[in-house]
């Protein structure tokens, strides 16, 4: 799974939210990512391994074949608790998406990948 690998879609420094907030995203969706994303899938994140995974900053720049399966996975890994990962959340605490977010992010995500597959 794509995402695992990287173990973040949260983060395990602080990060400038003005800076890194992607404009594309609905105001609910970046507050999210923001909070619990942005930190390890932004532009100035040092996780590596999860920007390789996902940079939500680049989100958009994205062919759309690769965008319609990145925002499947961002689904997929939020459906099934994957992010942010456990490991992160023992430091992190205060980043765990709660349930309200996680049906926003997840109904976002595969919103948009049915828009795109329709156009």
């Amino acid at each position: 799974m794509i995402f695992a690998v990287a173990a973040v879609l949260i983060s395990a420094t602080l990060i400038s939210k003005s800076s890194q907030s992607p404009e594309i995203l609905p105001d609910d969706i970046k507050k999210i990512a923001e909070k619990s994303c942005l930190q390890c899938h932004g532009a100035d994140s040092q996780n590596e391994d999860a920007l390789d995974e996902l940079d939500f900053t680049k989100l958009h720049e994205l062919k759309k074949v690769k965008k319609i399966t990145t925002l499947r996975e961002i689904a997929e890994v939020i459906e099934e608790d994957e992010m942010p990962p456990s490991k992160f959340l023992e430091k992190h605490p205060d980043r765990k998406l709660t349930e309200k977010e996680r049906t926003a992010l997840m109904k976002w995500a595969k919103k948009e990948s049915e828009a795109l597959i329709g156009n």
